[in-house]
């Protein structure tokens, strides 16, 4: 029934729920509680009421209350373990001070595992001027036993996700989007998934709308899932296997796609190594002028081969350059004496080579001065000698 008070609202409002899909077993792991208002249209979104300027604060915050017990009560009422993630709006994150906290008034009143309700905080909290307001909020729902998730997280200020170390990080749905479709952005969400998962945080996809950006997200090594490739939000909850399906397909796709991938870079070691072994018995082949050494090698590589050079132990380059311009091979000397330690592969093919006495491959990344994707190729010349032979890699090598 409505209320004197309820007359800004397109209806009256409920709880929905979107799943979160967990990747280890398939199986839904919580739900994102979103409001929604019903009219004679059907159920609309109240995004608008609770972030346009028609309504009160304290009617916007009655409104979310209302919907938040309503979803606590839902989850008591049909004994679901499944975690409730819930939204704390911007506008009234800084309202509490010493007060009671009403989510969890709620969830003792009901009884609930407040292990099993996970608070939402927007990176716009993390980057607010209240930031110390924000940690004494998020350290009150941990002494209730509730977690925090940080919503929207994209790439800047890692230093107040390491202090607010949420048991949960979603990432920012454009960012996911991005990703699924250009390396760049994948290198990036595979950066702060790595970092989240060091933290001991996991990662959440949030925005997943196809296949493409689900595999992406599994390769970047997100543990949960949320978007209307699973379902948009709903007025009930679903069982709890109803995607694990969808979960097994995409991560069987993405498995032997892999296998694919680490299969081709083991051929592709396996004959450069048996070509540099045959060139370099040949006579002259282990010639101290290194460059001579290059200048015979050129000739006879693939096109996607590009740059060759020579370096000692430390990183420092012993040979000119021989660059790949226009179909053919130049010398540049100024290379000579650089240092490229810090190149992402260096130290890693160094060792292996070590190890296994023979060339390695590396891993795939953008060259910083061709903005190629590029794989190197390491071959142990002799003691403190090693080649380093730059290709292109992926889409780059068509």
């Amino acid at each position: 029934m409505s209320t004197e008070s309820d007359l800004r609202l397109p209806g009256e409002p409920v709880p929905f729920f979107q799943p979160i899909v967990s990747v280890s077993d398939g199986r839904i792991y919580g739900y994102e509680v979103l409001g929604r208002a019903l009219t004679e249209q059907g159920p609309v979104s109240l995004g608008p009421f609770f972030h346009g300027g028609g309504a009160s604060h304290e009617e916007r915050l009655r409104v979310d209350r209302c919907i938040r017990r309503a979803a606590l009560e839902k989850k008591k009422r049909e004994g679901s373990s499944a975690r409730l993630f819930l939204n704390i709006h911007p506008a009234w994150i800084y309202t509490r001070g010493d007060k009671a906290f009403p989510t969890i008034q709620m969830v003792s009143e009901l009884g609930l595992n407040s292990e099993e309700i996970v608070v939402e905080i927007t990176e716009e909290n993390l980057l607010s001027a209240e930031f110390s307001d924000v940690m004494r909020l998020i350290g009150r729902y941990r002494e209730a036993g509730v977690r925090v998730a940080i919503d929207d997280f994209s790439y800047p200020n890692f230093d107040r996700l390491i202090a607010a170390r949420p048991a949960i990080v979603k990432l920012d749905m454009q960012l996911v989007k991005k990703a699924a479709r250009n390396l760049e952005y994948r290198r990036l969400t595979d950066y702060i998934s790595r970092f989240a998962q060091e933290l001991g945080v996991a990662v959440l996809f949030e925005g997943v709308e196809d296949v493409v950006e689900l595999e992406s997200g599994l390769e970047a090594g997100a543990s949960l899932m949320q978007g209307f490739y699973f379902a948009p939000a709903g007025p009930d909850f679903l069982p709890p296997d109803h995607f694990q399906d969808d979960i097994r397909l995409a991560l069987s796709n993405v498995y032997y796609r892999s296998v694919s991938h680490l299969s081709g870079v083991v051929r592709l070691e396996r004959q450069l190594n048996r070509y540099m072994r045959l060139l370099t018995e040949e006579p002259g082949g282990a010639s101290d002028d290194l460059d001579t050494v290059l200048a015979r090698l050129h000739d006879q590589l693939p096109s996607t081969c590009f740059r060759l050079f020579v370096c000692d132990e430390t990183g420092r380059q012993l040979s000119a350059n021989l660059t790949r311009v226009s179909g053919t091979f130049e010398r540049q000397e100024h290379f000579r004496g650089n240092n490229w330690s810090w190149r992402p592969y260096f130290l890693d093919n160094l060792i292996r080579m070590r190890e296994y006495d023979q060339g390695v491959v590396s891993h795939p990344y953008i060259d910083h001065e061709t903005r190629h994707r590029t794989i190197t190729f390491s071959y142990p010349l002799r003691q403190d000698r090693f080649l380093f032979m730059d290709f292109l890699a992926g889409s780059d090598a068509e």
